[in-house]
């Protein structure tokens, strides 16, 4: 039997007791009785209603448990004219709200982050509280060379990847860089966030290949500006002292005279494409189109060969000459 039923009860059971005795003494006075009756019928009414009011004071924190077993956040409790119970309702109202607000938040949020995961260019990987992938961005996939079907639920250790195998040995709270095969490098770290009052791991994987090859590319840059700039200089003086030299080929004899001046100009035009090149190779990472034009070999292979004849290891090279005459230049 429910309480509203036993206080339904209880009440009716004490007013029939009072009626019966006034009944029975006042059964001599019927006006007395009348009297009394119905001071009895009006006390009964008014504790019928005090007893249905107060039922329904307990019958609202059964329908608030209802209500937040069922995770419904949405519903609201209207005011019953009862300040008691309507200050509760208001204070449930108020927590309902701020509930329902957070939990929007969170869903906002968790949606943004979901979305983020999935569209980041580094490789996010989360594992859960037995060491095992519980999901992996596309990324990852693409870096481990895997899929989410064969990450799920399998330890690190397990996977054929050199890189899940170095991510295995990465202590949390740790960076380290991954060396793959050729020159592709890996920059890993090991987190840890709290889960339900858990710690857990997540790995991030960040591809330093393209990033290590502008690096070395702008230190080449520097290095080779520097050598262009060094070598400049040198063949610069270097090809003064040379012209200077030149002016003591009149104290020479007839027979020395001729090779002193060529062995001079070999020198120094190597000394000027040695400057060209150095100035070309400062622009080696942005290698223009080649430049064809027609070329005479003769004097480019007689040039080489006074070059090479001072060599005394090339001493026993003997140049024999056949050429046409006239020899046309090549494109």
């Amino acid at each position: 039997m429910s309480l509203r039923s036993r206080l339904t009860a209880y009440v009716i059971a004490l007013h029939v007791i009072f009626a019966a005795l006034a009944v029975a003494l006042l059964l001599r006075h019927p006006i007395w009785l009348f009297a009394i009756e119905a001071v009895f019928i009006g006390s009964l009414l008014v504790g019928l209603k005090l007893t249905r009011d107060f039922v329904h004071g307990f019958a609202l924190p059964q329908e608030v448990a209802r209500l937040l077993r069922d995770r419904e956040l949405t519903a609201r409790l209207r005011e019953v004219g009862q300040p008691e119970l309507d200050t509760l309702i208001g204070v449930y109202n108020r927590m309902v709200d701020d509930l329902r607000g957070e939990r929007t938040r969170l869903e906002e949020q968790h949606q943004f982050l979901a979305k983020l995961v999935q569209a980041s260019p580094a490789g996010i990987i989360i594992l859960d509280f037995d060491g095992r992938v519980s999901s992996a961005n596309p990324a990852a996939e693409r870096l481990l060379d895997l899929t989410v079907a064969e990450l799920t639920a399998r330890r690190l250790e397990e996977l054929a990847s050199p890189l899940a195998q170095g991510l295995a040995a990465l202590p949390a709270s740790e960076t380290r860089v991954v060396g793959l095969s050729g020159s592709r490098r890996m920059r890993c770290h090991h987190g840890t966030f709290l889960d339900r009052g858990f710690r857990r791991s997540f790995l991030l994987i960040d591809e330093l290949t393209e990033e290590l090859r502008q690096f070395e590319k702008a230190a080449y840059e520097k290095l080779i500006r520097v050598m262009s700039h060094e070598v400049n200089n040198t063949v610069g003086a270097s090809n003064s002292l040379l012209q200077s030299s030149l002016a003591y080929a009149g104290e020479l004899g007839e027979a020395s005279r001729a090779d002193f001046e060529g062995a001079i100009a070999v020198v120094i035009e190597r000394t000027e494409q040695l400057n060209r090149f150095m100035r070309s190779f400062a622009d080696v990472v942005r290698l223009p189109a080649p430049i064809t034009q027609p070329c005479d070999v003769l004097p480019m292979l007689e040039a080489a060969s006074t070059l090479l004849s001072a060599d005394p290891a090339n001493a026993a090279i003997v140049w024999r000459w056949d050429v046409r005459d006239p020899l046309h230049a090549l494109a």
